[in-house]
């Protein structure tokens, strides 16, 4: 059984109920007992710990997400190609114009963003 990062917080909500081992928990979400423990501990997931190595920042994508969903609102679906154009745009306003995205960029930015 594969778990999510959603599973991970809601395991860790009832851990800090009080009233359950880590191991029974760890169980029942179907989560690796060490990566529980140590997500408990504050360790980060693989997703935030790799943040830096993404062209876009967080926050970046959050506005890139915010525009597409506001178009698609107004009836105007965009295109894979406007995102990335649109998410070149904001690396070149940035002052990193020698920063493109790649051909496979728009795929990992879909997955980390599920609401599109």
């Amino acid at each position: 059984m594969a778990y999510t990062e959603q599973d991970i917080h809601d395991a860790i909500k009832i851990y800090d109920q009080g009233n359950r081992s880590i191991r029974s928990i760890a169980k029942e979400f179907g989560i690796p007992y060490l990566t529980f423990r140590h997500r408990l501990s504050g360790s980060q997931s693989h997703q935030e710990a790799s943040e830096w190595q993404q062209s876009l920042s967080r926050i970046q994508e959050d506005r890139l997400t915010q525009w597409v969903l506001t178009q698609a609102a107004l009836g105007v679906p965009v295109t894979y190609a406007q995102i990335r154009l649109f998410g070149n745009w904001i690396l070149e306003t940035q002052g990193t114009p020698e920063i493109q995205l790649g051909k496979r960029w728009i795929t990992r930015f879909l997955a980390r963003n599920t609401v599109l």
